[in-house]
C-alpha cells in the first residue's frame, strides 16, 4: 500500500478542502466536550499531527484553552497559519517527533483527532 505523504502541497491543500462534516456531526460533538468541560483553570493541549488547524481553531474558538498545534508537514502549518489563526493557538512544525520545544509536564491533554474519533468506532 502507497502512503501519503502530507508534505507535498497538492495533498495538504485537498486534505483542507477535505469536507469533515461527518467528524463535525459524530465526532467533535461528544469529543470536544471532554476537553472544554469541569476546567477551572485554561487548560493547555496539544493538538499533535494537528494538519490545516482545523481541529485546534475549533478547540480554541469553543474553550478558554492554550493549544500548541504540531505537524510534521510545512505545508499544513503553512496552511493553518494562513486560515486559522487564533490567538490562542500556536503552530509549529516539528520533525521526527521531537517536541523538546515543550517543558516537561506543561501539557494537561493531548488531542490527536485522528486516533480520538477511532476510538469512537
Amino acid at each position: 500500500m502507497e502512503k501519503t505523504s502530507f508534505k507535498e502541497g497538492i495533498i495538504a491543500n485537498k486534505f483542507d478542502t477535505y469536507n469533515d462534516i461527518l467528524e463535525q456531526t459524530l465526532g467533535f460533538r461528544f469529543v470536544f466536550p471532554a476537553f472544554t468541560s469541569n476546567f477551572d483553570v485554561k487548560k493547555n493541549i496539544l493538538d499533535y499531527g494537528c494538519g490545516p488547524g482545523k481541529v485546534a481553531y475549533r478547540l480554541a474558538e469553543s474553550a478558554d484553552l492554550s493549544i500548541v498545534a504540531v505537524d510534521e508537514s510545512k505545508e499544513m502549518i503553512d496552511i493553518a497559519l494562513e486560515k486559522r489563526t487564533h490567538p490562542e493557538v500556536n503552530y509549529q512544525l516539528i520533525q521526527d517527533d521531537c517536541l523538546s520545544f515543550l517543558k516537561d509536564d506543561s501539557m494537561d491533554c493531548i488531542s490527536q483527532m485522528k486516533m480520538v474519533l477511532t476510538l469512537f468506532w
